[in-house]
């Protein structure tokens, strides 16, 4: 499975966070493609801070040599051969269920692509390889992929809170009662305290 993140003015730590979520899912087979103007980079020297591109740079270094991370500047048209492909804000980092439940949930009907509609407005996307490359077979220039989608293997939306489910509640702490014992033993202190305290 490929996760497709565009990393344009993106922080380097945000970067991380998501890359580590996707790389630590329940679905181990994926490579995460990291969208950026990786070829605007020059290696000449320059100053840290009037560096445009420090954040990229120091992405570069964290994944240059991680076989499951790659860096270019524009998405391939499909993933193929890869079957599905997920793309997503950078800021929202995947659960670690949430690709295997987007790909049991397309699974059932073969929908084309899942969409899943956030709460800020924007969408995260499923999308199926062999749906993708049926609709640019299909597609005149400059049409809406997605139309296309619709019409042959189905686009379907969904909200969130499958996919990205809510942490569990930590259960109450409960105190338990004190033993027997315990108990009259502090009773009988009472009682003896009482009994010598001066009138």
């Amino acid at each position: 499975m490929e996760i497709v993140l565009d990393v344009t003015d993106t922080s380097e730590s945000t970067v991380r966070q998501a890359v580590a979520a996707a790389l630590d899912g329940k679905v181990q087979d994926v490579v995460v493609t990291l969208v950026g103007p990786w070829s605007r980079m020059s290696d000449e020297r320059r100053s840290v801070l009037s560096d445009p591109c420090f954040e990229l740079r120091v992405m570069r270094e964290l994944y240059a040599h991680d076989e499951r991370i790659r860096m270019i500047d524009e998405a391939a048209p499909t993933p193929a051969p890869t079957p599905f492909r997920y793309v997503g804000p950078v800021d929202v980092p995947l659960h670690k269920a949430t690709l295997e439940r987007m790909i049991e949930s397309v699974q059932k009907d073969l929908t084309g692509v899942l969409v899943v509609d956030l709460p800020d407005g924007r969408t995260a996307r499923l999308e199926r390889t062999s749906a993708l490359a049926r609709a640019r077979l299909l597609a005149e220039p400059c049409a809406d992929l997605d139309e296309i989608i619709e019409v042959t293997h189905g686009v379907r939306h969904e909200p969130p809170d499958r996919f990205w489910p809510a942490p569990a509640a930590p259960k109450p702490v409960s105190i338990p009662a004190p033993p027997p014992a315990v108990t009259q033993e502090r009773t009988f202190l009472r009682k003896l305290k009482s009994a010598l305290r001066p009138n």
